[in-house]
């Protein structure tokens, strides 16, 4: 199974869900038009495997740029009562959740690397042993708590629009909170409360815990109350997002104008086609069209479907709309150093970042401390002014026509089989 995965593809967006494969009716409702616009992209499994105990699949993949609906399909995969043997499992998930890393043994250990890290779903440890009941490795993750040492827990907590009062009370021993907290430490309950602010910003919090024999059932809670409420509810599963998220899509700049369309006209195609593949645009050094041309950017073969302003203006302003599948990061090395550019997984263990120059670098995953995602394109702004009027009319009238003389493959084929029937 693990073999199988490698080379398929995870689809993610707002809409994307489990076996959206499956739907073949499509109401005609204004609601289901509007979802079929959403942007949706796709991520690379570059690596999978079973762990020790041959019970949870690990997959390696390209990062994930958004906060949305992730979905893939597991091939030969199959209930325990399932009798098809080429059944498979469509799952779906999204990045709510906490990071947990435990590291063992007595003293200070906070600059030492973390037995293990995990993904959890709730920051209560009460909710996480209800929610994951059942699993291996999560029991085995959690009787850590039984042993010295300390854990953390890390997550991007979004609260709802209005004054929020987050609240922490632990009858652990409480070693740090990373959040502005207000403590007050009442016999042995510690109560911590940090305000989240008004406008549903994501914020980041941390906590860490010692852990060690006698505590394994001392507990934490979060809890939290909007304006001038006295009621506080339990944090909700859906509002913890883990550290390395987006919270939201990088923000766009505002779109520039749309140029006028007659001061787009009169172009010329093969001029426009010497323009792209030039060292002075160096279009192709990142962008394929109709096959020719780099793979560091979108391709640009489906452009003849739009029109010259909403091309001219993606030139003028390349960060203003990303696609999804091509979303720059910047990467944090442990070492200090730091890069940026498009990130894709080069085989389980390592990533490839590639800069506006189409350098691709290989990177160790072992090696990175935090991975970002970015709002700028690593598209280089000012083109159309490098370029100027006449040679920006020639590159759209590329872009955004058909060759008048091309012929798909299929029709070319239809057309030597008619020529030699004839013969």
């Amino acid at each position: 199974t693990a073999i199988e995965c490698v080379g398929k593809t995870i689809e993610f967006g707002s809409t994307v869900r489990a076996a959206d494969r499956f739907e073949a009716f499509k109401p005609p409702y204004k609601a289901v038009e509007i979802q079929g616009r959403q942007p949706r992209g796709r991520l690379k499994i570059a690596g999978a495997k079973l762990d020790d105990d041959n019970r949870v699949l690990v997959l390696a993949t390209d990062p994930h740029p958004r906060s949305v609906f992730y979905a893939l399909t597991l091939p030969e995969i199959r209930a325990q009562n399932s009798k098809n043997p080429g059944a498979t499992l469509d799952l779906s998930y999204d990045l709510s959740g906490v990071e947990a890393s435990w590291t063992d043994g007595e003293g200070d250990a906070e600059n030492a690397e973390p037995t293990w890290t995990a993904w959890w779903p709730h920051f209560d440890p009460t909710i996480v042993r209800a929610l994951t009941l059942g699993s291996h490795a999560f029991e085995r993750r959690l009787a850590s708590l039984n042993e010295p040492g300390r854990l953390t827990l890390r997550a991007q907590l979004l609260p709802p629009k209005g004054k929020t009062i987050l609240r922490v009370r632990s009858t652990s021993d409480l070693i740090k909170a990373e959040a502005n907290f207000e403590e007050l430490k009442i016999q042995d309950v510690h109560d911590l409360s940090v305000d989240l602010g008004s406008l549903g910003e994501p914020i980041d919090v941390a906590l860490t815990f010692k852990t060690g024999p006698g505590r394994s059932k001392q507990e934490w809670h979060l809890a939290y109350r909007v304006g001038d409420e006295t009621l506080e509810r339990a944090w909700p599963l859906e509002r913890s997002l883990v550290p390395w998220s987006p919270a939201s899509p990088p923000a766009s700049s505002e779109q520039p104008a749309a140029p006028a369309s007659g001061a787009l006209a009169g172009g010329d195609f093969q001029r426009g086609e010497k323009v792209f593949f030039s060292e002075e645009a160096r279009c192709a050094i990142c962008h394929k069209i109709r096959g020719k041309g780099g793979e560091v950017g979108p391709d640009l073969s489906n452009l003849t479907e739009r029109d010259s302003a909403s091309i001219a203006r993606d030139i003028a302003e390349p960060s203003a709309t990303i696609h999804p599948d091509y979303v720059p990061y910047t990467v944090q090395f442990k070492d200090g150093r730091v890069a940026a550019g498009v990130v894709k997984a080069d085989g389980a263990d390592a990533i490839k970042v590639f800069d506006n120059t189409a350098k691709g670098t290989v990177v160790q995953r072992s090696e990175i401390a935090e991975l970002r995602p970015s709002a700028t394109s690593i598209m280089p702004v000012g083109l159309s002014a490098a370029l100027g009027e006449a040679k920006m009319r020639d590159l759209l009238a590329f872009l955004a026509t058909t060759p008048k003389s091309s012929k798909s493959r299929t029709d070319a084929d239809a057309d030597a089989d008619a020529d030699a029937k004839k013969r």
